[in-house]
């Protein structure tokens, strides 16, 4: 890949990029069919099982969540 996709060091900025992937990603799941969609989400919620950090398990829940929700509307 030529292109550069890094990040600032700055928190808000790596913050901003984080919702806008967030978004990118509920719009690419939208893009699928059901049933691919949910076989996506379902292959993460498998992947945070297998965790070892709670606290990085913690947070992949609450971006599945909000991708799940967004996802719904």
């Amino acid at each position: 890949m030529t292109n550069d996709c890094s990040s600032t060091p700055d928190t808000e900025t790596i913050a901003t990029e984080i919702g806008c992937l967030k978004t990118f990603i509920t719009y690419i799941l939208k893009a699928l069919n059901q049933a691919d969609a949910g076989r996506a989400i379902l292959n993460i919620e498998k992947e945070m099982l297998t965790m070892q950090d709670p606290k990085q398990a913690e947070v992949f829940k609450r971006i599945i969540e909000q991708i799940k929700t967004a996802y719904r509307s």
